[in-house]
């Protein structure tokens, strides 16, 4: 099995589907710097462009491991293939965000 390393900044729970979960804490941090672009505004509302920059806090790939990342920092490293990203949300009573169903491949 590899082994999976959580790079978001909060702690990851993967909910199985016999109410099971595995919880992944932060290991670390992996960000994308963004820069915004100003478009012309539509009927007063504000509109930008993002142009995704440098990524830092995802380490180098390491045999065996598996990343978990936000979907923004994987737009940012599309020749990585050792990111994952959390799917199939799941969502408690109040709309909140309690874990995921699932883990896809990013890139």
């Amino acid at each position: 099995m590899k082994k999976i390393k959580n790079l978001t900044p909060h702690e990851v729970n993967l909910i199985n589907s016999d109410g099971g979960t595995i919880s992944f804490p932060s290991e670390g941090v992996a960000r994308v710097a963004s820069e915004y672009t100003e478009l012309p505004p539509v009927d007063g509302i504000r509109l930008v462009s993002q142009k995704l920059g440098k990524v830092t806090g995802l380490p180098e790939p390491e045999k065996g491991v598996l990343f978990i990342i936000s979907r923004m920092v994987a737009s940012a490293a599309p020749a990585r293939i050792d990111v994952i990203c959390p799917a199939e949300l799941v969502r408690n009573d109040k709309g909140q965000v309690k874990g995921c169903g699932a883990f896809e491949r990013c890139n």
